[in-house]
């Protein structure tokens, strides 16, 4: 894991270009930059945001990111799976996440709970099971704690770690 990662979300184009014909120019480029990445020694993961704030991005779906970076096929081409933004527009966390994790497409995981995108606890995503199934699936690359909190970010901090080592 001591390459970095860049994180991109790519907004659907125009309603008058058809979607295939975007998602083939998103592959194309995806190539081109996972290219570029293996040069600057960097991961380029792809991000889906959620219907509710972002609806005008392209990829909004864990299998919609999936789909491109499999078609990618490129080694530093991976998702940011996003575990706020993927349960606000599909749920299914669990089993999309071994999904990925299974295929090689997932980089980097990220958690913040729903609603409010505070840590993990203050919402309706069951953490523990999260964190036990990163475990049961050998995950060893990041969890990016992308959130606010409900008290210090000490606490956040705090309740984070204790949930992940307690799961």
């Amino acid at each position: 894991m001591a390459a970095r990662t860049r994180s991109s979300s790519p907004a659907r184009g125009t309603t008058t270009f058809p979607w295939e014909a975007q998602r083939e120019n998103l592959i194309q480029g995806l190539r081109k930059a996972g290219d570029l990445a293996v040069e600057h020694g960097i991961y380029l993961v792809l991000e889906p945001l959620n219907r509710v704030e972002s609806p005008d991005i392209a990829i909004l779906t864990a299998e919609a990111a999936f789909d491109v970076v499999s078609a990618a096929a490129h080694e530093h081409v991976k998702v940011d799976f996003d575990i706020y933004h993927l349960q606000l527009s599909e749920g299914n966390i669990i089993n999309n996440l071994k999904v990925g994790l299974e295929k090689g497409w997932i980089r980097l995981v990220q958690i913040g709970d729903v609603p409010g995108r505070l840590e993990p606890g203050t919402g309706e995503i069951h953490y523990p099971n999260i964190y036990r199934t990163l475990r049961e699936m050998g995950y060893d690359g990041y969890v990016d704690s992308e959130h606010g909190t409900s008290s210090t970010p000490e606490h956040a901090i705090q309740v984070v770690k204790q949930m992940a080592l307690e799961s």
